[in-house]
């Protein structure tokens, strides 16, 4: 057997598992959220799988670190995960209908955290095509954006077991927080820019019929990095 595979994590490890369960626990986070009305205790249950996907985040990340068991596949289900979360989430309870107990998000901080993934996902998907490489690799600003957004979902949901101790705490906690996510995801955009464009202007390939392409002699981009940045 080739030593070097032997020494390869499997794809299917518990790292992975936990970052799949997660994926699997947003349908019923998702039907607990619309059911509010008719089940009294929905609002409850959904916070506390919220909590447990939360914690699973930090969870999967460290153990994979650990055990040196970090895969494309988990690089790729991780992410996956938080976004599929955080969109349902921020979507659902931007909407009267839904809400939690009578807190809901603004408009706007929904279009922000919506925005931003779906800028990140195309940006992902040029860069790929262009320069035919793609890594996932986190940002700070990713995880600084991501844990912002969890934080505001959870403060949300418990918004109105707050207001039974300050209501003023409540309203305004989810205010600011929504403040705080919307500049974060704007400062993420701007940083996946930056980065996706310079590995672009590097790592591209150039067009067979390019006037520009460089001569046979030139080293043509591409041969670098396969980096691409994402949280």
């Amino acid at each position: 057997m080739d030593p070097d595979k032997a020494k390869q994590p499997r794809a299917m490890n518990w790292p992975n598992r936990i970052s799949l369960a997660r994926l699997l626990l947003v349908g019923p986070f998702v039907v607990l959220l619309l059911n509010q009305q008719p089940w009294p205790w929905a609002r409850h249950a959904a916070l506390g799988i919220f909590v447990v996907m939360a914690v699973s985040d930090f969870v999967d990340g460290l153990l994979a670190r650990r055990m040196g068991a970090m895969t494309r596949l988990g690089a790729i289900l991780d992410p996956l995960a938080d976004k599929v979360l955080v969109i349902f989430s921020v979507v659902l309870l931007s909407m009267d209908t839904v809400g939690a107990a009578g807190y809901h998000l603004p408009n706007w901080v929904t279009v922000a955290v919506v925005g931003k993934d779906l800028w990140v996902i195309a940006g992902t998907i040029v860069v790929y095509l262009v320069t035919d490489r793609l890594r996932v690799q986190p940002t700070p600003a990713g995880k600084a954006s991501t844990l912002g957004q969890l934080l505001l979902v959870g403060y949300t949901l418990a918004a109105a077991d707050i207001a039974r101790f300050s209501p003023d705490a409540a309203h305004w906690g989810v205010m600011a927080g929504s403040w705080a996510v919307a500049a974060l995801s704007v400062i993420a955009i701007i940083t996946y820019t930056r980065l996706g464009l310079a590995f672009v202007s590097k790592e591209g390939k150039w067009l067979e019929n390019s006037s520009d392409k460089p001569l046979d002699n030139q080293t043509p981009p591409g041969k670098a990095s396969d980096r691409v940045q994402h949280d």
